[in-house]
């Protein structure tokens, strides 16, 4: 499959199938055609148009250590950072910013009190200071200043402000 086949192919999955498929492109060997560059532009607007990314997070990882990070994975970012996340501290996406980590808390409250089976979820607001090379990727897609990482080393502390 070439590289237009590869986009036209992938415009017609549903957002919710998107990590299947490009699981399944990797493991056919489908993506080692595309360059880095390409092949970082493909998770990073699969990612954006996805969610839920911590329930499939080994999958996620998986894609990310395909290939090796560019530097324009990281463009706008300073060298040395602190960033944030609500729910869980061992989740792949942060923020860079405390507010939009506030509203994702609240976002996650209102899903606690509407869907039983999270009544029991990890709800904390987390911070940890971390730098450009443990990152994945950067984006602001969403409007969410995004910072996906893999949390297996970090040691975050509860926000209490």
């Amino acid at each position: 499959m070439n590289k237009e086949q590869l986009g036209t192919h992938l415009l017609t999955i549903p957002a919710e199938e998107i990590l299947d498929e490009l699981i399944r492109l990797s493991m056919l060997g489908e993506l080692k055609e595309l360059s880095t560059e390409e092949y970082w532009l493909l998770l990073k607007d699969s990612w954006s148009m996805s969610n839920a990314h911590n329930d499939r997070k080994n999958n996620w990882l998986y894609l990310f250590n395909q290939k090796p990070i560019i530097p324009s994975n990281t463009k706008g970012l300073p060298n040395e950072f602190i960033i944030y996340r609500a729910g869980d501290s061992k989740g792949l996406s942060w923020t860079l910013s405390r507010e939009k980590a506030n509203w994702f808390q609240k976002r996650n409250k209102l899903f606690e009190s509407t869907e039983p089976n999270l009544k029991d979820i990890v709800n904390e607001i987390w911070f940890i200071s971390t730098t450009r090379k443990k990152v994945f990727f950067y984006t602001d897609a969403r409007e969410e200043k995004e910072v996906v990482l893999d949390p297996e080393f970090l040691m975050p502390m509860k926000y209490s402000g």
